[in-house]
């Protein structure tokens, strides 16, 4: 028994030929894909707020500009860490300034109430 020769595999479409244009199955296009700038503002947003001093905002919006730059929604990702960096600094500074405030008029206080009670060394 003869076997008949292999076939070759076909291209389920060929490509178009020069200068025409591309013909899709079914008559249409591929669906657009999202463009990489669709959230590109968070991570603008996010240094300019921390920037201003919003540091709740910077953080927010840097979480989630890198997120979305992270799966390809968004460029600028350097934007966004940088806001995220600025932010955590601010609320570690006003934590840290908190703190101190705290600290010093505990001992403040503690050095009146010392004197008052006619301590002495």
């Amino acid at each position: 028994m003869a076997q008949p020769p292999p076939q070759q595999p076909q291209q389920p479409y060929p490509p178009a030929p020069y200068g025409q244009p591309q013909q899709y199955p079914y008559g249409y296009p591929p669906a657009p894909q999202p463009r990489a700038q669709d959230k590109t503002w968070m991570n603008i947003t996010a240094f300019v707020t921390a920037l201003c001093g919003i540091s709740i905002a910077g953080i927010v919006f840097g979480h989630l500009g890198l997120g979305a730059a992270k799966r390809g929604e968004a460029d600028q990702r350097g934007l966004g860490l940088a806001g995220l960096i600025i932010g955590y600094v601010q609320v570690g500074l006003v934590l840290a300034a908190i703190a101190f405030y705290v600290i010093f008029f505990i001992v403040f206080i503690g050095a009146f109430a010392w004197a008052d009670s006619g301590g002495s060394l």
